[in-house]
């Protein structure tokens, strides 16, 4: 069974052909503050959420950078102390992400050190929901900062075995393992789109398929819209989902969306052998898509 798996939470989609790893939401950036990461193409952006030392206000670019495989290739924006030392740099950055976490290491210019890193390194990774709840009320960094203070780091690791727990059942076939993995997950973080869209996957998998349908589209609603590979892929399994209920019109206008978003060369394959469509493999519509789709993938080759 072809199913495409959009993982934003860990930063991975696997697709017939993967797409680059993307970050969204709210991250703690090591010592330095809170960043919003978004997307332009495959740049990856965080902006700040709190004001650092040497800025007067939030929103500036603390990371910006691009994956390569799993390794993240950017620039970080630290306040920094040491004689003749600017009260702000850009540094490059060179992490590794493992379990939706990037570790890595910033060289400084000698005679500067940085409050922002612990020696050297530097790890990026998502926001406890007590930090969530202490920004969405206020930018105020004393208040951020204890928030973080008083987060749990058990707690984060179990949020972390959580969702490789479901990650690996899912990947084995094992969708009820998956499907309860990443339900635990969704109760204690409701607004996680990755593991939304990892657990309509697994609702598939099931055949509960009308659930699968309310989980994506609450996955949707999460994704943003400058994150085409994350929409297409839950585009595609909602289209599963509503052929196999016997939303045709819908699934076939899922489907042409996501090809719009995702590629032709992406998708052409499964939607020729996906048993979740065969529903659909009658009408016209659908037929006419699987055409064009082919035509674009053979053109774009």
């Amino acid at each position: 069974m072809k199913r495409l798996f959009a993982v934003l939470f860990s930063l991975v989609a696997t697709r017939a052909l993967a797409a680059p790893p993307v970050l969204t939401g709210l991250y703690r950036v090591g010592n330095v503050g809170y960043v919003e990461f978004s997307t332009a193409g495959e740049r990856l952006i965080g902006a700040s959420r709190s004001p650092i030392a040497c800025a007067s206000k939030g929103g500036d670019e603390l990371v910006v950078g691009t994956f390569e495989g799993n390794v993240f290739v950017g620039e970080l924006l630290l306040c920094q102390e040491g004689t003749a030392c600017d009260a702000e740099k850009s540094y490059p950055f060179l992490g590794v992400l493992k379990d939706d976490v990037i570790t890595g290491s910033v060289k400084l210019d000698s005679s500067c050190t940085s409050e922002g890193l612990d020696a050297q390194a530097l790890v990026i990774r998502p926001a406890t929901v007590a930090e969530k709840q202490s920004l969405s009320g206020s930018t105020n960094s004393a208040a951020a900062a204890l928030a973080a203070k008083n987060s749990s780091k058990k707690d984060q690791e179990e949020l972390a075995r959580l969702f490789n727990d479901g990650k690996k059942a899912l990947d084995a076939g094992n969708f009820r393992g998956a499907r309860d993995a990443f339900g635990v997950l969704i109760k204690r973080t409701p607004d996680n789109q990755a593991a939304l869209a990892a657990l309509g996957v697994a609702q598939i998998g099931l055949k509960d398929f009308r659930s699968a349908l309310d989980t994506l589209q609450r996955a949707l609603k999460l994704t943003q819209k400058d994150d085409p590979h994350g929409r297409a892929d839950i585009l595609y399994n909602m289209a599963c989902a509503q052929a196999r209920l016997g939303k045709k019109k819908d699934g076939v206008a899922s489907l042409k969306e996501a090809v719009q978003l995702g590629g032709a060369s992406s998708l052409v394959d499964p939607m020729s052998s996906d048993e979740d469509l065969n529903p659909l493999r009658g009408e016209k519509d659908f037929m006419a898509l699987l055409a064009q789709t082919k035509a674009l993938a053979k053109k774009n080759k």
